[in-house]
Parts: C-alpha cells; structure tokens; sequence
C-alpha cells in the first residue's frame, strides 16, 4: 500500500532527524507536511543560529543532511539499524 509505505518512510525519516539533532544538541520539532499521498515535506522548526547551522553555507549541510536521512529511511526498509 503506498500510503503505508509513505507513512513509514516519513516516520523513519523522522526518527532519523530527531536523533541528529539530538547528536548535535539542536533542540527542534519535525513538522510534517503532505502534498500528496507519495510527498511528504519535513521542516525542522528551531532557534535561528541552529538553523543557520543545519542549513551551512550555501545550503550545503543542508544538503547533505537531506541526503543522509533519505539513505537511512532506504536502508530502514531493508531493515538496517543506523543507530
């Protein structure tokens, strides 16, 4: 069922971030947004210095955070621990 499949995925992806930030010790809240039923938008809601932290110069940690979450939620599919 691909609602389902989306509902997982956004909860891996979800739990992934909030263990991030807690590694580097950025207090926010996942904030989640449908646009349909296979997209699914994360926002990370926190202070602005953290934000400028998580975003990096010209977005590259951002980038790369984006890149990360979304192998890990692959991988929790196929039953992979990260952490």
């Amino acid at each position: 069922n691909k609602m389902t499949d989306t509902a997982s995925a956004t909860e891996n992806a979800k739990e992934y971030l909030n263990k991030i930030l807690s590694i580097l010790e950025i207090e926010g809240k996942i904030l989640e947004e449908s646009f349909d039923e296979s997209t699914v938008s994360l926002r990370i809601d926190c202070p602005e210095n953290d934000a400028r932290f998580l975003i990096g110069k010209h977005g590259q940690t951002l980038e790369y955070l984006q890149f990360l979450v979304r192998q890990m939620s692959k991988g929790a599919e196929n039953s992979e621990s990260f952490f």
